[in-house]
């Protein structure tokens, strides 16, 4: 029998809902986050935005990797009625859909938001990461 005796990690995810009309940017996160690019904490924001960037996936992709036939089905799965409402509402407004997640095992600004929920809404973008797996 083998006892482990040095560190030993557990990974969490979090997975996010991006509502978006027309390519999300730089500068619209920004705006929709509320950061200006005179702040401080500019090079974070960088980063989160890169992280939801990397791993934005289709709604109905992600949605058919877990056996769901629809993205409204997925959400209704993993998130709550609250975000199913938004993401309807979206629907509703043509809002293109993305799923993706957050890991903690990535860079220290992914596990920063990996380990919370939230949610950004501003201008045409809005990101709901409330399904917090931590």
């Amino acid at each position: 029998m083998k006892v482990k005796t040095d560190f030993v990690t557990n990974s969490s995810t979090t997975n996010y809902i991006v509502m978006t009309q027309g390519e999300p940017t730089l500068l619209t996160f920004f705006r929709a986050v509320g950061v200006s690019q005179e702040s401080l904490f500019l090079d974070v924001f960088v980063k989160l935005f890169k992280c939801f960037k990397d791993d934005m996936t289709p709604g109905l992709v992600y949605a058919k990797r877990f056996g769901c036939n629809t993205v409204d089905e997925y959400v209704e799965k993993h998130f709550s009625k609250d975000t199913l409402t938004r993401v309807q509402d979206a629907e509703a407004k043509g809002y293109d859909i993305y799923i993706g997640d957050l890991c903690s095992d990535n860079d220290s600004v992914e596990t920063l938001f990996c380990c919370d929920s939230f949610v950004i809404e501003g201008g045409k973008l809005v990101i709901d990461a409330t399904e917090d797996a931590w």
